[in-house]
């Protein structure tokens, strides 16, 4: 069982189903439709100003009940060897820098938005913590939960304004080209055409060491938070369960693929989220 609801789980038999948390390479996020250029979003100050004014603190204790990480920077956090913060304020709510950014954009008393959220477990929660963190700046966030396959049509066919929905990949690299890359998903849905951090994106995928990857990610990042295009909230997780016993279900890519060995592990051999760690005893 994938992406279980987190209010109830802690009401399954323990003893026939195990349950746990696990984080995901990716990152929550809110994206903004570039095409609908009738809307307040399209002035980046705006968009600035909803990063500035959500708790995502907030969205990480209360809606996830803890199991992810606040975002700082575009890219995930856990399990993320070069990352480094670089959202104002590390990322923290900053009120006062939210009603700075909506007069220089020239919305002092704030807007209104409508927001589409995918209905998964805690996306709509989390959309609520964010809609009432806008409020105390003048911003008014209009939810809308729709089902996965009504979203992502939504998407298609531009039919959306702002959407709450998550980007998983293996790397930084390949979640920063999925969002802002020619031909990545999510920039198909934007329409987001950013030069500046296609170039950034660029130079880290050329990244020949540990050091200059960590630098190129941090520049590449900066870029990002430059158009905010897409506003990020959280790391990724999800909860998962399993009537099979303990070591029989391993995850290739945790939360993405999950199969039943054939030689199960045995506990020395089990490292982080079920990968192998290459132990003979």
């Amino acid at each position: 069982m994938f992406d279980l609801a987190y209010q109830g789980v802690q009401d399954l038999d323990k003893n026939t189903i195990k349950w746990w948390a696990h984080a995901l390479p990716g990152t929550y996020q809110l994206t903004t439709n570039m095409a609908k250029t009738d809307s307040a979003l399209q002035n980046v100050k705006n968009r600035q100003a909803i990063s500035a004014a959500i708790d995502r603190s907030r969205v990480s204790k209360i809606a996830f009940f803890g199991t992810v990480l606040p975002s700082c920077a575009q890219t995930f956090i856990k399990g993320n060897p070069y990352h480094q913060c670089v959202l104002p304020n590390q990322g923290k709510q900053d009120l006062v820098l939210a009603k700075k950014l909506l007069a220089e954009a020239g919305n002092p008393s704030g807007f209104s938005f409508d927001m589409t959220v995918w209905a998964r477990p805690a996306w709509a929660e989390s959309a609520q913590i964010m809609a009432q963190d806008l409020a105390k700046v003048g911003i008014i966030a209009n939810i809308t939960v729709k089902q996965d396959t009504v979203a992502i049509a939504d998407m298609n066919a531009g039919k959306y304004e702002m959407m709450f929905s998550g980007n998983n990949a293996p790397t930084p690299y390949l979640q920063l080209a999925n969002w802002f890359g020619i031909g990545g998903a999510w920039q198909s849905w934007s329409k987001v055409n950013d030069q500046v951090v296609i170039a950034a994106i660029d130079q880290l995928g050329s990244a020949m060491n540990p050091t200059s990857a960590k630098t190129l990610l941090a520049a590449a990042n900066r870029a990002a938070y430059g158009n905010s295009v897409h506003v990020p909230v959280a790391d990724r997780a999800v909860i998962s369960g399993s009537r099979l016993p303990v070591g029989l279900l391993q995850a290739t890519i945790p939360g993405e693929w999950l199969y039943v060995a054939t030689t199960p592990l045995i506990s020395s051999q089990r490292g982080p989220a079920g990968f192998n760690t290459g132990a003979t005893g």
